[in-house]
This record gives structure tokens, sequence and C-alpha cells, in this order.
């Protein structure tokens, strides 16, 4: 019986105007990059289902898959299916976020860090050029060093009498591995990687992605990037992260039969037919594109969960 009762509560909670709601939560967080908001219903979600609050590449969509309108016949369905109390239990994270969904977000409390704060978590640390702290002579600029506290020799990560920048996906790579972009790197070693984060590295030419033929998690947001052919030698990737570049033609995706989440938002996008054809695609976000909305409703009636 009251397993009964459970049932009628969740399914009572899974409607149409509840989902609504929590996902047009998330999206209004989403855009205002309002990251802390979107932290704190996973975490509530984590207490019940697996979720990682800490993901940001993966936290947006994977917050819209789980609460989309779409899904409600799909969850009324299990729900009825699910005889047991502990399999119920792990759908009791939409009556928690319900609970305190008009609350996220508003908190008064400001998100700055403090100079403290700031330099615990980034390791900046800003010295003068002589030991006096207020003796700094006029025809001297003081110096500023990205410190590492395991490395405590203070020597600067970037030399900026290096003129030459290679904007270039390997080279961003290397930079995130070694530091240094003279050394070598068997490209050899790009097929072993299947999760590859390089968001927010100033790439602006994939030259490079093409040895990564084995990656499943590729993120490339918040980068400059305008040509992504290169990708078509990409083709076991399962989540496509793109967010915030310069993307306009996306016909290299459409030799990726196992793509099932793609982050197309801020781009310029106005083609999509090359995802129309794929038959595991589940969502697919494109905020800020002139996609045609013929083409949007094409790709809903497919059933992936499309944000625009």
């Amino acid at each position: 019986m009251a397993d009964q009762n459970h049932s009628k509560t969740l399914i009572q909670a899974f409607s149409v105007e509840n989902l609504n709601h929590i996902t047009s939560k998330i999206i209004q967080f989403h855009k205002r990059k309002n990251y802390p908001a979107l932290q704190k219903i996973a975490r509530i979600v984590s207490e019940f289902s697996p979720i990682d609050p800490e993901n940001k590449s993966r936290l947006f969509s994977n917050l819209v898959i789980l609460f989309h309108p779409d899904k409600v016949k799909t969850y009324h369905e299990t729900i009825l299916q699910l005889k047991d109390s502990e399999g119920l239990i792990k759908f009791n994270y939409i009556t928690a976020v319900l609970a305190v969904i008009d609350q996220i977000g508003h908190e008064s409390d400001s998100a700055l860090l403090t100079p403290d704060e700031f330099e615990s978590e980034y390791g900046w640390n800003y010295q003068p050029t002589e030991d006096d702290y207020f003796m700094v002579r006029e025809e001297q600029e003081p110096k500023s060093y990205w410190f590492d506290e395991e490395n405590p020799d203070q020597t600067p990560y970037f030399d900026d009498s290096d003129a030459s920048f290679d904007a270039t996906f390997l080279s961003a790579l290397k930079r995130k591995i070694y530091g240094p972009t003279y050394i070598d790197f068997p490209v050899h070693l790009l097929e072993d990687m299947e999760e590859i984060e390089m968001a927010e590295y100033e790439i602006e030419d994939l030259a490079g992605i093409e040895f990564c033929r084995y990656v499943r998690f590729l993120d490339l947001s918040l980068n400059a990037i305008f040509d992504i052919s290169l990708l078509a030698h990409c083709t076991y990737i399962e989540e496509l992260y793109l967010g915030s570049n310069q993307v306009h033609y996306i016909d290299s995706l459409q030799n990726m039969p196992e793509l099932r989440l793609v982050d197309l938002s801020g781009n310029k996008v106005n083609d999509i037919t090359p995802l129309l054809e794929h038959k595991k695609l589940e969502f697919v976000n494109l905020i800020g594109n002139p996609v045609p909305e013929r083409q949007i409703q094409k790709l809903k009636a497919k059933g992936v969960v499309v944000i625009y």
C-alpha cells in the first residue's frame, strides 16, 4: 500500500507542468551562466540518482535530459512498473527539487571570491620586484606570476618574449599536459584518449584532432573554432561540446553513429540536416543559432530533446 502511495505521489510530481517549470529554470540559469545554481540542483539530484555536480561541461545537458517534459510518459511508465520502494526512491529527486527550485538562484550571498579565496583557489600570487612591498622603483614594472605551490621557484609559466602563438588543438593539448609547447608529443598516444576536455584554450584550428580517432567525450567549448571538418575522423564520439565558438557548418558530424549529445550553443549554425539521420541522438543545444524552425521540429519529431 505504501509503495502504491509512493508511486502515485511521484506520478503527480512528474507532471508536464512541473517538468516545464524546472526545465525553464535550468535554461534560465544556463543562459545567465549561473553555474552555482545548476550545481545546487545537481547536488540535490545526486542524493537519489547518479549525476556529477562538478562536471560543468555535462551539467546543463544532463539536467535538461533529466527534467525535460518530453520524458513524462517514460517516467510514468517506469514508475508504474516498479514494485519495490528501493526502485522508487531514486525518483525522489523530483519532489526534492520542486521544493526548492523557486528559491535557487535568489540567494543574497555574493558569488564573488575574496582576494584570499581567489589566491587559494587559483594560485595567483602578485609580488613586486623589490623585497620591500612598498619600495618599488618608478622605472620598474611590478611582475605577476602564476604561482605553482608544488614548484615554488616562481618561474612564470608564460614568456611574453615568445611572440609566436600556435592556436592549434595539438599545441593547446601540449600546453595542458606539459606546459611548454616545444616538447615532442607522439601523436599515436592520441588514439588512446577517450575523454578530452579542452574548453577555454584559445583554439582556432583543430589540427591534430584527426589523430583522436577513438575519443568518445570531447569538450571544445569557449574557443574560437570556425572549421570543424577534421572532426569527421572522430567517428566514435558520443558527447560533443562546441558551445561558444564560431562554427557555421556541421557536415563533419554526419558520420558519427554513436553521437548522443551535442552542444552547439552560441555558434552560427543555420543548417542541422547532418543531425537528422542520427539514430542514437538524445539531446541538442542550439541556443543562439539561426536554425530554421522546420528543421528543429524534424529533430524533435524523432524524439530528440532540443533546446533553442
